[in-house]
C-alpha cells in the first residue's frame, strides 16, 4: 500500500512532534510532566502513541530493517 505522502516528509513531521513532546520535559514543570506521563502510563492513549510511532519507523525504513 503506498500513499502519496513522501517518506522524507513523514519521517520529519515525526521527528519534529517527537521533539516538541519531549521538549515538555524540559520546561520548569518537567518534573510534573514526568510524573504525570509515568503514572498514566499503563494507559491506552501512551500505548497507542507508542504503536504509531512504531508503525511509521516501519513504513519510513521498511519492516526487513
Amino acid at each position: 500500500m503506498k500513499t502519496d505522502v513522501p517518506q522524507i516528509l513523514l519521517l520529519g513531521a515525526v521527528c519534529v512532534t517527537c521533539f516538541f513532546v519531549g521538549l515538555i520535559f524540559c520546561t520548569g514543570a518537567g518534573e510534573y510532566w514526568l510524573k504525570l506521563f509515568d503514572s498514566f502510563a499503563g494507559t491506552i492513549g501512551l500505548v497507542l502513541v507508542a504503536l504509531l510511532e512504531t508503525i511509521a519507523v516501519m513504513y519510513v525504513y521498511g519492516h526487513k530493517k
